[in-house]
């Protein structure tokens, strides 16, 4: 991915993965340690619980004030309602799960428009794994892996017909857990 030019103004917007992770700041001090003499501007547009949808509904509120030229979209982990797997299998799950994952679609691909009709510079990001398979003191949803798998290949393939710059999160954090 190309480096931000001086004067970028740059917004993540996404789940609480963009809103609480560490990415942003590491960015940040990678840009004001090797480029402290550009002016590039970073703003954190990640709302927790967020997903496609929300974003959507308050993309001027949220986005635009910060007058960007570049949004780096992450979404998928809220919008795969990834918690649907604790129900047994039934064509009722699977029915929510399809639901949900035709809604993200939807709105990846209308928020994506927006930021295009706007003349803001996309980069698209597949979401986070989800990790079945570590050990902790909370039960593993079980699909969860498989779920996500699927949707970070929507967002590789939808990147990739729209000539979406592209950053494959999901691959490079499924190279680190493995």
């Amino acid at each position: 991915m190309k480096r931000f030019e001086n004067g970028s103004r740059v917004c993540f917007v996404g789940d609480s993965l963009v809103a609480m992770n560490h990415t942003l700041p590491w960015i940040i001090d990678c840009y004001r340690n090797n480029f402290p003499d550009e002016d590039i501007r970073f703003f954190n547009c990640g709302t927790a619980g967020g997903t496609a949808e929300f974003a959507f509904k308050v993309f001027e509120d949220d986005l635009l004030g910060f007058r960007p030229t570049h949004a780096v979209v992450a979404f998928g982990v809220n919008d795969s309602w990834r918690w649907c797997l604790i129900d047994p299998k039934s064509a009722s799950r699977y029915n929510t799960l399809k639901k949900r994952f035709e809604v993200y679609k939807e709105f990846i691909e209308k928020i994506c428009k927006k930021i295009i009709e706007n003349n803001i510079e996309l980069i698209l990001c597949t979401p986070a794994p989800y990790d079945e398979y570590e050990e902790t003191s909370i039960a593993a949803l079980k699909g969860g892996y498989a779920l996500l798998a699927e949707y970070a290949n929507f967002i590789r393939y939808f990147a990739k017909q729209n000539n979406y710059t592209l950053c494959d999160y999901y691959a490079k954090m499924v190279e680190i857990m493995q």
